[in-house]
């Protein structure tokens, strides 16, 4: 999964909000239909009000060194945790006393998580975009420069998202291939058990595209 992940807080029901002039409610036609309670939407936004978007956020997010000991990760292939293999910022509500939503990536038990900037201009006319049944409250902005900038397969941790929710990938810029892989499988590559080889869902998250990632994809998926 890749791209603006938006973990999100409950609101009324899809059915109860007017949709945007910007959004196209019609699934895209794609290589892979979305699995479970997943659905993927080419052209939320136009190609011109997309551009406009994604040139105001270059000017407005501010990543955090890849460096940071706060985004160092552990690699199969590495002992130490090593730099992130792309840029990252962190973004949602801000309350007049500096709170704001937490979200644990690592464990658990962990204590210490990256701090969150207020929405800016630009990403909260997005999370107003987005209010079709569920309000984001916290943001992490992926920027991929090239083609050896990634990220693996992972589940998004639930602990701090409510349940039942959603996670919203708002996706501007070169268009990127998502891949979704159920954990099973994974799981038997990974100890080299011996099973039928399935080809992962494949989908290409185009400019100014949305794909919704279900609860119950984000649980059986990665």
């Amino acid at each position: 999964m890749s791209d603006h992940n938006l973990p999100a807080a409950i609101v009324p029901k899809p059915e109860e909000k007017t949709a945007s002039k910007k959004r196209k409610f019609t699934p895209a036609d794609v290589s892979s239909t979305p699995p479970l309670d997943s659905r993927y939407f080419s052209g939320f936004y136009s190609p011109n009000v997309a551009t406009e978007l994604f040139q105001k956020l270059d000017r407005e997010i501010h990543y955090l060194p890849r460096d940071d000991p706060l985004l160092l990760y552990r690699s199969q292939f590495h002992a130490e945790k090593i730099p992130l293999p792309r840029d990252k910022a962190f973004y949602g509500h801000v309350d007049a006393a500096g709170h704001f939503p937490a979200y644990r990536y690592e464990k658990k038990s962990q204590t210490r998580v990256p701090p969150v900037q207020p929405w800016t201009p630009t990403l909260q006319s997005i999370v107003t975009d987005l209010l079709t049944g569920w309000r984001p409250n916290h943001c992490v902005v992926n920027q991929y420069h090239d083609g050896s900038d990634y990220i693996t397969y992972h589940c998004d941790k639930d602990w701090d998202i409510c349940p039942g929710s959603p996670v919203l990938t708002v996706s501007f810029g070169e268009a990127r291939v998502f891949l979704l892989d159920t954990i099973a499988h994974l799981q038997k590559i990974k100890k080299r058990i011996p099973h039928e080889k399935t080809p992962p869902l494949r989908f290409t998250l185009e400019h100014g595209s949305l794909f919704e990632l279900g609860w119950d994809t984000n649980h059986a998926y990665k």
